[in-house]
């Protein structure tokens, strides 16, 4: 991006360049439970970054529109097109009822006193490694355009496709931010963020941006999620506090099986989704299991397996990808995983002795990580900054990210 560029996006954003703005980060993963909008005050950019939070809240998913979303896996669907289409649109109203909430919940007033949104949208394709069919591609839909005109504020949008463009695996992108956040010179950190997939960043005692190793690391809470919807015929979204998995016996054979999946076994740069690990694997899981019922598994032993397997896929991918260029010190923990005590006992344990918080105990809300995490990379966007660590996605170059869609006349 030119400096000229650089100099006229920030013009429209309104503040003086050296003065602070105000930034709405919107994200929903690949949980698909809701969105997720932090509000954050922002002076500079890069290493000279400083930022609040001022306000973070999340807005549940309707339930139509997550089953929309994930009803979007099936290619089987003779109307997928059109139902792709309109849940873009559909997706981009929810984004919008979303920035402005937080707004007015702030008792700020959008494109006078929010200047910016950063909004990930909402994953439905990620097709970037090895074995992916050609040319690679990650889709996020929600219609940036519908946000511009709903709120008035610029959006920044479309981070992925960049660095995929650039020969990266487009994720994971917060790890920029992680440093930003969390580096320091006397403590090694794992930032490891639970959500539908997990995903860590390590971070050296002392080490700069571009000694940072950070990758997908396999499934998060999408295993457990799943089956914990068919255990209470959709009642149950996910496993509440973790009690099934507390109340289950971990299946040994079945997570020595799990532990084997290829994903795990590949070399990062790596990025994973529900290609890997949704409904397909999670029939799987249940089949090798012998099924559930009075010759099977009980529900409870699948999901206390599926818990087992996330804490141990990431440790076994610490020790595995990272242990010999990162030493760590302590595991932070953010994300919907960080609020499942099993979980973070399960992780605890394979961790030891190394401590294992919540991102809570070191001032950020676990839940608010990633849409911070968009702000600061739409800051990145606005000043003409690379968003992407090439040596974590593997690009050829570091590129600036996503598309800019202007506000104005809301």
């Amino acid at each position: 991006m030119t400096t000229d560029t650089t100099k006229t996006l920030r013009a429209l954003l309104g503040p003086a360049p050296d003065a602070p703005i105000r930034i709405i980060g919107l994200m929903s993963g690949t949980s698909a439970d809701g969105v997720d909008a932090a509000l954050l005050e922002v002076t500079g950019a890069g290493p000279d970054t400083q930022w609040k939070l001022l306000a973070f809240q999340g807005t549940p998913f309707p339930s139509e529109v997550r089953n929309e979303i994930f009803g979007l896996q099936d290619p089987d669907e003779d109307d997928l097109l059109p139902r792709l289409a309109h849940l873009h649109a559909l997706l981009g109203e929810v984004y919008a009822e979303a920035g402005t909430a937080i707004a007015r919940a702030s008792g700020l007033k959008l494109g006078t006193d929010i200047h910016l949104i950063g909004m990930h949208g909402q994953t439905v394709y990620h097709a970037t490694g090895p074995e992916a069919p050609q040319p690679p591609v990650s889709l996020q839909i929600g219609e940036a355009q519908v946000v511009a005109e709903r709120t008035g504020v610029g959006v920044v949008h479309n981070f992925r496709p960049r660095d995929v463009a650039a020969g990266g695996t487009g994720a994971p992108l917060v790890p920029l931010v992680d440093w930003l956040l969390f580096h320091s010179r006397q403590v090694g950190r794992l930032c490891l963020n639970v959500g539908g997939i997990a995903n860590f960043t390590a971070l050296r005692a002392g080490g700069s941006v571009n000694e940072v190793v950070a990758f997908d690391t396999g499934p998060g809470n999408m295993l457990i999620d799943a089956l914990a919807r068919r255990a209470t015929g959709g009642r149950a979204q996910f496993d509440e506090d973790g009690m099934a998995a507390a109340r289950g016996t971990v299946l040994p054979m079945l997570l020595e099986e799990l532990l084997r999946h290829p994903y795990l076994l590949q070399t990062p740069p790596k990025s994973a989704g529900r290609e890997e690990f949704g409904d397909p694997f999670v029939r799987h899981v249940i089949e090798r299991a012998g099924g559930v019922g009075e010759r099977g598994a009980r529900w409870d032993d699948l999901i206390a397996t599926a818990t087992a397997f996330t804490a141990h896929s990431v440790a076994e991918a610490y020790t595995r990808h990272a242990a010999g260029r990162a030493a760590i010190h302590e595991v932070i923990v953010s994300g919907g995983g960080a609020r499942n005590p099993t979980l973070m006992r399960m992780l605890g344990q394979a961790f030891e002795p190394r401590p294992v918080v919540s991102s809570a105990e070191r001032g950020l809300d676990p839940l608010a990580r990633e849409a911070v995490a968009f702000a600061l990379l739409a800051n990145e966007t606005v000043n003409g900054r690379p968003g992407n660590l090439p040596v974590v996605t593997g690009a050829t170059r570091p590129v600036v990210l996503g598309s800019f869609t202007p506000g104005g006349g809301a």
